[in-house]
């Protein structure tokens, strides 16, 4: 069940829509308000809507070879790490 929320998660926020897990809920009152018939079994809900502002886009991320390597060490990131690690706080 997590898993078809998180791809209707991902699906949704591709078309440019906001979504709001609902963790607890009062069952007869939605299954009322949203008049699901008794034969169905709610389970989960979820909100799903437009933003009222658009969300900050993520940050440029940090190329591949600037955080990691194959085959190889870049002396200089290891002396940074070194650096770092015992320079007293």
């Amino acid at each position: 069940m997590s898993t078809t929320k998180r791809n209707f998660e991902l699906q949704a926020e591709e078309l440019g829509l906001g979504t709001c897990r609902i963790g607890w809920f009062n069952s007869r009152k939605a299954r009322r308000f949203l008049k699901i018939p008794r034969k169905y079994k709610i389970v989960s809900l979820m909100a799903v809507g437009y933003y009222e502002k658009i969300p900050p886009k993520e940050k440029k991320r940090k190329k591949l070879e600037e955080i990691a390597w194959f085959n190889r060490i870049e002396e200089q990131k290891i002396y940074n790490r070194k650096k770092i690690e015992s320079s007293p706080e």
